[in-house]
């Protein structure tokens, strides 16, 4: 997709964000947070040079944001209507949803405390993306029988989240968010807790 064409989809989003619908799809304490989520960059343009660095950390402050201000139910509620949003656009952009998608791939793995490899049965609900495409017999790279769940998301030693760059593969089927968000909600527990949020 080419530059002006992805200004225009972002532009109809923000547009789509400002209009009654959206305040009506989306409670007081999500509708900030979900506008900020729609115009920051998609992890599916970022590369590794130091332009996307830049975005790539300013889509991890918004997704880390989200996290830390948002009971469980509260970011159910913003990924329910995000998905809605996505659906209006991909209806008249065809694959710019998968961009959009990503965001949300990557904030299940920020919200929830996703361990940086685990069993097969995590990836149940998902196509999705890897670090490295399939190999010719069909298998996922995997360490000792477990896949890089958290992956594109990397822990440093002090914590510290971050997005990693360069290559990924896209696989499988379509990705459903939400199925993955209560997968994750059951399976690992909110990272920063489920308190109300004052």
């Amino acid at each position: 997709m080419n530059g002006m064409k992805k200004f225009i989809v972002r532009i109809c989003f923000l547009f789509f964000i400002g209009s009654n619908t959206a305040v009506a799809l989306a409670t007081d304490a999500t509708a900030d947070l979900l506008a900020q989520l729609k115009v920051a960059p998609p992890w599916s343009e970022i590369d590794s040079s130091q332009e996307s660095k830049i975005k790539a950390q300013s889509l991890m402050d918004v997704l880390i944001n989200i996290a830390r201000n948002l009971t469980t139910d509260q970011c159910r509620e913003l990924v329910e209507k995000d998905m809605a949003l996505i659906e209006q656009v991909r209806r008249v952009n065809g694959p710019v949803y998968l961009n959009e998608l990503s965001k949300l791939f990557i904030l299940n793995r920020v919200y929830f405390k996703v361990p940086e490899w685990d069993a097969p049965e995590a990836m149940r609900y998902r196509g999705g993306w890897l670090p490295a495409a399939p190999s010719k017999d069909g298998k996922y790279p995997s360490k000792e029988g477990k896949y890089g769940i958290l992956f594109p998301v990397e822990m440093e030693s002090d914590g510290t989240l971050k997005l990693s760059h360069g290559g990924y593969s896209y696989y499988g089927g379509g990705y459903f968010p939400l199925k993955e968000f209560n997968l994750f909600q059951e399976r690992y527990g909110a990272r920063w807790g489920d308190k109300l949020k004052p």
